[in-house]
């Protein structure tokens, strides 16, 4: 079994219609490939986890690359092996954060919101480290191996 953690951002505004049409597509193609998780949508970032078999859940992330409502899909977390199912009976359950107000919610806007950032700052560092990388590559000495 499989489980990928992701977020992504909306490429375009959703409406809850859309959200609610997308979960209930999505849990229609789970069901058919035996695949559960939770959907969570706040302000434009989406949160999802998902998990059932290898092959499915590989199937599923690309389609989910290739989704034009998806942008800056960035895996938080790949787990593979005998794992026990965190949503067992749910093909696709969602939580749609972006219109409600309740003040417990605050905290989980808040988190997504920090991932976001973190990941707009793990890119950022992991441009630098590639340039770094290069440069010292290009302008390194050559190393002599021995016959």
């Amino acid at each position: 079994m499989k489980r990928i953690r992701y977020v992504s951002e909306f490429s375009t505004q959703l409406s809850s219609e859309d959200i609610d049409r997308l979960a209930k597509a999505s849990a229609a193609n789970n069901r058919r490939d035996h695949i559960t998780g939770v959907l969570l949508a706040s302000g434009r970032v989406f949160f999802q986890l998902i998990e059932g078999p290898d092959e499915a859940i590989d199937a599923c992330y690309e389609r989910i690359l290739r989704d034009p409502r998806h942008t800056r899909v960035h895996a938080l977390g790949v787990e593979q092996g005998d794992l026990h199912r965190l949503c067992p009976d749910w093909a696709m359950n969602k939580l749609d954060l972006s219109h409600v107000t309740e003040s417990r919610q605050e905290a989980i806007r808040a988190l997504l919101s920090v991932i976001s950032q973190h990941r707009d700052i793990i890119e950022d560092l992991t441009g630098v480290l590639e340039r770094v990388m290069w440069r010292e590559l290009i302008e390194a000495e050559p190393v002599a191996t021995e016959d």
